[in-house]
């Protein structure tokens, strides 16, 4: 293949995902061209992943400024929340609890406490922090961090920001969508690094010389499809749960394999004469044949050199025998 970039980027996209003769080709590219293709598909996720959450929010906020009056006053102040009212609402499977006069210790303690804890699905503000669990996923928020004074009216005044202008809504869009990107960078970066050892281990099946660059844009491009169906999963339900983390590292190992895989039979095909691909791949097969032959004979011989050395032995040990029954 030819040393000119050539493809695009949904073209790898779809060759990264359906055809392993892609990574062979990427080997003869320099390490910028798989860098740059990492930052533009995780550039797309992070697009998609920012719109996701930001809407979201969006929908939230306007959603909670209908029913605002509802809310009960509030205030936030060195650390701690003060809450006009006391709020217990257990029944059904979603919880809700509001409760300044406790704090999460204390809470957690109680009997209500400990009940609240078994729900999968529960919110709970007490006077320092909250208690926030979605399908037995536990957050824990402190307030510590609120020095400042906060208040009900502050809060609404902020949402009515958000909801009435456009530059802000779009200005906190692009915020979400850079913090998205770096954050996501940062993590799949130190992903790469350690499936880039899971590659290395893969090679010493297939013994192929490989530079640190190499095991690079080998993972790079098997993460394709992982960060796809990673992608597709925290869109459709909010979250990437363990079983879409577990099948993320297995596509990503069962890409890294073949395309191992590829780039071995792309070097055999290279150092094999032949005028075409069906020649080539005729004259591998016959070469490895020749190998097992060659291997089998040499085996052969050595087992027979060792029952002869054996043989030997064993007439040796009969002579030295034989002398000394004689010398007796």
């Amino acid at each position: 293949m030819a040393q000119k970039n050539e493809l695009g980027f949904w073209k790898r996209i779809f060759l990264a995902i359906t055809d392993f003769r892609l990574y062979p080709y990427v080997q003869r590219e320099k390490t910028s061209f798989a860098t740059k293709y990492l930052m533009r598909i995780i550039l797309l996720i992070s697009l998609l992943v920012a719109f996701y959450t930001s809407s979201n929010l969006f929908t939230s906020i306007t959603s909670l400024l209908g029913k605002y009056n509802e809310v009960p006053n509030f205030a936030i102040e060195n650390g701690n929340l003060e809450v006009d009212d006391v709020i217990y609402n257990l029944d059904g499977e979603k919880k809700f609890v509001v409760d300044t006069s406790l704090t999460n210790q204390d809470f957690l303690e109680t009997e209500i406490g400990k009940e609240v804890l078994y729900a999968k699905t529960f919110l709970v503000l007490n006077k320092d922090g909250a208690l926030i669990s979605q399908n037995d996923v536990l957050v824990a928020y402190s307030f510590e961090s609120w020095q400042d004074r906060l208040t009900k009216d502050m809060v609404y005044e902020t949402m009515q920001i958000i909801e009435d202008d456009t530059m802000v809504r779009i200005a906190i869009f692009f915020s979400t969508w850079l913090i998205t990107w770096i954050v996501y960078m940062i993590m799949k970066l130190g992903n790469i690094l350690i499936l880039i050892l899971v590659a290395w281990i893969f090679n010493s099946i297939f013994r192929i010389r490989l530079k640190f660059s190499n095991y690079y844009r080998i993972v790079v491009y098997a993460l394709t499809l992982p960060l796809i169906i990673e992608t597709i999963t925290f869109l459709y339900i909010g979250r990437v749960p363990e079983y879409a983390t577990i099948a993320y590292q297995l596509l990503a190992y069962v890409y890294i394999f073949y395309a191992l895989r590829a780039i071995k039979l792309d070097l055999l095909l290279l150092g094999v004469q032949g005028g075409n691909m069906k020649e080539k791949i005729e004259n591998i097969i016959h070469k490895l044949e020749e190998e097992v032959d060659n291997k089998l004979e040499k085996d052969t011989k050595e087992a027979k050199e060792e029952e002869k050395e054996e043989e030997k032995e064993e007439e040796n040990a009969e002579e030295i025998e034989n002398k000394n029954d004689k010398q007796e």
